[in-house]
């Protein structure tokens, strides 16, 4: 309600909730609970953000099903990775999704959604 006060835009995804944050800089996305906040700094294809999206949601049931404990098993080794791996990724080749969280964000997305990239 308040982020939809202040102009941003919401909208509800199957169990969740959505958030465009209007940045300019930052890319990418932040799940707190059924809340997915997501930047609208690039403006990726269809295809692309339905994918984000998807994976947030997956990040979703693993709060629900961690509980107090999403934050330290999910919630940080995904912020570190995003924030300060960025350049291992891409000089090595690694995938953002090769971290166990991740990889399981996209499982759990695509098992909750039915939605098959």
């Amino acid at each position: 309600m308040l982020f939809r006060l202040i102009g941003m835009r919401q909208e509800k995804y199957h169990n969740a909730f959505i958030t465009y944050i209007p940045l300019s800089q930052h890319k990418g996305a932040l799940t707190a609970g059924v809340f997915i906040f997501v930047s609208s700094a690039d403006k990726p294809d269809r295809d692309h953000m339905e994918r984000l999206i998807q994976h947030e949601y997956g990040h979703v049931y693993q709060s629900l099903i961690l509980g107090p404990l999403y934050w330290v098993l999910v919630g940080l080794p995904s912020f570190i990775w995003a924030q300060f791996f960025s350049k291992y990724r891409e000089k090595q080749g690694v995938s953002y999704d090769a971290l166990y969280c991740e990889k399981w964000a996209n499982y759990l997305g695509e098992k909750e959604t039915g939605y098959k990239p």
